[in-house]
Order: structure tokens, then C-alpha cells, then sequence
């Protein structure tokens, strides 16, 4: 075990060092589960145009990545205000070299996501006229005005609608996949993060 530094306490570290491990598997955890939805992901779209095409599974897969995405975001950008979590925030984000305009930072996905039950009671509060439409996979330019989905993925613009909030999924992959390799290297290389 290391010897901690004399002058000074755990509480100045960012992450102290001997526990970087820890938050290394805790994301590596999360980042495999997300990768392999990409995979799923990408092996559904390959079947698209065959009889065996799933159009909710990829659906569920899409939907499962962005989940995972956003529980990743949460090490980057903590919502406690604590110091503690702050700094291991700002650690973290360093470490990985992640700018503040990570697709990932995006907090209206994030609450999107872990409060859906509530904006989906807001949603239907809200009313609608038209066609209520509970899942789709196709084309966004085919869509009209009075199309309301609960969770849609359209193919010509590679992006996901859930009620009225819509996200643009290759970047999120591409932040994702970089994390994930990143996670790797840091285990592989004595479960430390890179000094900076």
C-alpha cells in the first residue's frame, strides 16, 4: 500500500491515487454495458433492410446507450455540491481530457432521463392533436406536424426523439467509445489516471 504524503491530508487530493482504480472499474462498468449497445445497435441497423429487422430492439438499444451515457456523465459532472464530489469531477475531467462542451455535459438529457417519469406526466399534460405514434424507425423527413411520438429513431439523420426532446447519437457514441478506450488504458496501466 502507498504511504500517504505526510504534508498532506486525503482531502486535498482531486482523487487521491490509491483510489483512482476504484473510479476506473465503477466507469469501466458502466462504459462496456454502453458498448455493448452500440454493437447491438449497429448490428440492427445492418439488418434493416431484411425481414429480421427489430425496429423496437433498436429502439431499446439506442435507448439503453443514452441511459448509460448519462450515468457516465454524472462522474464528469456531479450534482452534488459538495467538495468531494466536485473535485473528482474536475479530476476526472482533466484526465480524460473532456472539454466543457462534451456532449455529454448536457444536463437536460441527463435529468431527462432520470426524471422521465415526471416529464412524461408534463408531456401528456400538454395535450395533442394528431397521430400518437408509440414507436418509429424511419425517416424524419416523412414525419409531419402532427406526429407525436414516444420515442422514435430517424435513420436520415441519426438521431433519437423520446416525447419532445430529440439528440443527435453518433456524438454521444464517438465521446463514449473515446471514454471507453481511455478506461482501458487506465486499468491496463496500473488502475491509475494520468497525471496532468
Amino acid at each position: 500500500m502507498h504511504k500517504k504524503d505526510e504534508t498532506r491530508g486525503i482531502e486535498d487530493y482531486k482523487i487521491w491515487f490509491p483510489h483512482e482504480v476504484f473510479y476506473i472499474e465503477s466507469m469501466l462498468t458502466i462504459s462496456h454495458n454502453a458498448m455493448i449497445e452500440v454493437s447491438n445497435f449497429h448490428e440492427i441497423i445492418r439488418q434493416i433492410d431484411s425481414n429480421n429487422f427489430e425496429g423496437d430492439r433498436l429502439l431499446d438499444s439506442v435507448q439503453n446507450f443514452i441511459t448509460y451515457s448519462a450515468s457516465l456523465a454524472r462522474y464528469f459532472w456531479p450534482s452534488g455540491k459538495d467538495k468531494i464530489h466536485q473535485l473528482r469531477g474536475e479530476r476526472l475531467r482533466e484526465a480524460f481530457s473532456i472539454e466543457d462542451g462534451s456532449v455529454l455535459k448536457d444536463k437536460k438529457l441527463r435529468n431527462f432521463i432520470e426524471h422521465f417519469d415526471e416529464k412524461l406526466d408534463s408531456y401528456l399534460l400538454k395535450g395533442m392533436i394528431g397521430n400518437i405514434i408509440p414507436s418509429y424507425v424511419g425517416l424524419k423527413r416523412q414525419i409531419t406536424e402532427v406526429d407525436h411520438f414516444f420515442r422514435a429513431y430517424f435513420l436520415d439523420d441519426a438521431s433519437i426523439r423520446v416525447l419532445d426532446l430529440e439528440y443527435k447519437v453518433d456524438p454521444i457514441i464517438q465521446e463514449v467509445v473515446k471514454i471507453h478506450n481511455l478506461l482501458i488504458d487506465f486499468r491496463d496501466n496500473g488502475g491509475r489516471l494520468p497525471n496532468i
